[in-house]
């Protein structure tokens, strides 16, 4: 269960929302190598 302690929602949000952004820079990184190597292809 991810929301089983609803007293803590506010800790689970804030959670959720440092891995959204850790993911998104993560993304725009591997991103950002791709396109990095394809042009120097």
């Amino acid at each position: 269960m991810l929301f089983a302690d609803y007293e803590n929602i506010e800790g689970q949000l804030a959670f959720y929302q440092t891995v959204n952004v850790f993911v998104t820079k993560a993304l725009a990184h591997l991103r950002g190598n791709a396109e990095h190597l394809l042009s120097h292809a």
